[in-house]
């Protein structure tokens, strides 16, 4: 575009394939939210900068996908965690357990929270190998193996990941941590005294402290409650949500 723009014009693509123009910004403007959608649309958009002389060449089309507006019966006293759940959701990046139920309070297992990170960075990777306890059949089968090819998690020395059993809220922060790293996004050292505010701290692993005081200072993971951060822990479906969808409205 010119630099000496009056502003710019956005058109989208109508289903007969012919883009319309749906809007114009002032020059000064840098984001625009487009309403009145429909959710699990694809929708196809172009740019172009106008003043006195007239219109730019168009940029490159950029593409946009709506996701379907879930609810689910059993989050609404989790006001702090519903807008994260019903996204989450809404995006298959993390299901309920059933059509109407999320179960917010129950632990989230390995393979949930790995998929879930994985598909929240659009992250992909062409499946290769498997763990021994994860056969190729297993529905988080491609995120999994996209998280072992990346370097964001690994099996024991038995080479088991143990998939459908509880992540603690330390092993979640290490995944998460690990994941932004793969994915090339910068996310800023905290020197571990930030942690000293816990009254549990030295319960957490020495290879989980960067990553737990990362996402601590980061204001991604929330404390437990009554000042612990309780790493021993289970981390609940429900936090969980929260700590993907941070994540991903802050890096993507």
């Amino acid at each position: 575009y010119s630099t000496n723009e009056s502003g710019f014009i956005i058109e989208r693509k109508s289903a007969s394939g012919v883009f319309m123009e749906i809007a114009r910004t002032a020059a000064d403007i840098t984001a625009f939210t487009d309403t009145g959608l429909q959710p699990s649309t694809n929708y196809v958009y172009r740019i172009s900068s106008y003043n006195s002389s007239g219109k730019s060449r168009y940029s490159q089309e950029s593409y946009a996908t709506t996701y379907d507006i879930v609810t689910f019966d059993d989050v609404s006293d989790y006001n702090w965690a519903k807008e994260a759940i019903e996204n989450l959701a809404g995006r298959e990046i993390l299901p309920g357990r059933t059509p109407f139920t999320f179960a917010p309070n129950e632990n989230i297992t390995r393979a949930e929270f790995t998929s879930g990170i994985v598909k929240a960075l659009g992250l992909s990777r062409t499946p290769i190998g498997s763990f021994n306890d994860v056969a190729i059949n297993h529905w988080a089968y491609k995120e999994l193996m996209t998280a072992r090819i990346m370097g964001i998690i690994s099996g024991d020395q038995d080479d088991n990941f143990y998939p459908d059993d509880p992540i603690t809220r330390q092993d979640a922060a290490v995944i998460a941590a690990n994941a932004l790293k793969r994915a090339g996004k910068t996310l800023p050292g905290y020197s571990v005294s930030i942690l000293n505010r816990f009254s549990d701290k030295d319960l957490i692993s020495s290879s989980a402290l960067s990553s737990i005081a990362s996402l601590v200072g980061e204001n991604l993971l929330e404390e437990k409650g009554g000042g612990t951060i309780s790493p021993l822990d289970p981390i609940t479906r429900a936090e969980a949500a929260v700590l993907i969808y941070k994540i991903m409205n802050r890096y993507n």
